[in-house]
């Protein structure tokens, strides 16, 4: 299993923050969250691959959800418009969180953990080395174990019509 960061800024992406949240609220609703979404290193991708979801752009950027690719990738229209070939796959999220309304990972913390990989920048769908989605894996399981309380209440507590948390771990 490798882990691949998908790169998301809703400043300019097709996908948007309401898409987002309506991929939690439908997520929690229909017992599954699944997005199709571009990547660069479309030869690298194999099904059972690990991802993690990264909001850049203004307001709440970091790990916003996590999960798994359902299958290889596979060519499609240019989400921009702009003709380029593009390379799409499929996944299916474990968790994703609204990041206005729970904590995430946040990129400084990346930083800090995590400091060969920029955060900031780069194209969706780049693959990690070993040691750095290990290092990965482990921030993002202390993340689950310091905020499961919350995590819990926020799920138990809501209607499943809610844009707060898809949680499916």
């Amino acid at each position: 299993m490798k882990t691949i960061i998908l790169r998301w800024n809703p400043s300019f992406s097709s996908y948007t923050m309401s898409d987002f949240l309506n991929t939690i609220k439908y997520g929690r609703m229909e017992g599954h969250a699944e997005i199709n979404w571009s990547v660069w290193e479309h030869e690298k991708v194999e099904e059972g691959d690990r991802f993690y979801f990264l909001k850049l752009g203004p307001n709440g950027t970091g790990i916003v959800g996590v999960g798994t690719v359902m299958g290889k990738a596979y060519a499609g229209e240019d989400w921009t418009g702009k003709g380029r070939k593009t390379y799409y796959a499929d996944f299916s999220f474990e968790m994703a969180i609204n990041p206005d309304a729970l904590p995430i990972i946040t990129i400084p913390m990346l930083e800090g953990r995590i400091p060969d990989v920029d955060w900031r920048m780069g194209h969706s769908g780049e693959y990690l080395g070993e040691a750095d989605a290990l290092k990965l894996e482990t921030l993002w399981e202390a993340y689950l174990d310091e905020h499961e309380r919350l995590f819990t209440d926020k799920d138990d507590n809501l209607s499943r019509n809610n844009d707060y948390i898809y949680w499916d771990i």
